[in-house]
């Protein structure tokens, strides 16, 4: 937004960061959001590779633009993206299983959690991780969804060395 004939990012409200003076992840979102929509908008097709598109940012944001980036496949585009990050996938597994659940249930209630055109088509998805050099699918075709442990291990590690903590406590 230019705001007195400088940019600048709305943050909240009435409140605005120079685009100068916003933190690297906001200025690296900036950049992705400013290229898909451009696509978007001229319904221009393209192959968008979008690396770690969570460098830098907070949880929520991180929710955030995974949800935009799975709007950026409508119309034909494709997506490609490299992240570690248990947010972005996480969100991709509920984007996932809104178009799944999207037959069974009330359709207009499930629009209200979740837009429609963020759901994403199993059948369209992949998902793989790298380990000792070697891609392998973490997709459950069972349940449609990126396999869990695969998602957060660390998560797990860490609330185990916590209970095993709290066990000591109690001994």
């Amino acid at each position: 937004m230019n705001v007195r004939g400088e940019e600048r990012l709305q943050v909240s409200g009435e409140r605005y960061v120079k685009i100068n003076f916003a933190s690297s992840g906001q200025q690296e979102v900036v950049w992705i959001l400013n290229v898909l929509f451009y696509y978007l908008l001229n319904q221009k097709k393209a192959y968008f590779i979008i690396e770690e598109p969570e460098s830098h940012l907070f949880p929520d944001a991180q929710k955030k633009i995974a949800q935009f980036i799975s709007a950026a496949k409508k119309g034909g585009n494709k997506v490609l993206v490299t992240t570690h990050s248990p947010y972005i996938l996480g969100e991709m597994n509920n984007l996932l299983y809104a178009n799944r659940i999207s037959k069974s249930v009330d359709r207009a209630k499930l629009k209200k959690i979740i837009k429609e055109y963020q759901w994403i088509e199993f059948e369209q998805f992949a998902a793989y991780y790298l380990e000792a050099g070697k891609a392998s699918n973490c997709v459950d075709d069972e349940f449609q969804s990126i396999e869990n442990e695969i998602i957060d291990g660390a998560s797990d590690d860490i609330n185990k060395e916590f209970s095993e903590m709290l066990s000591l406590e109690e001994e």
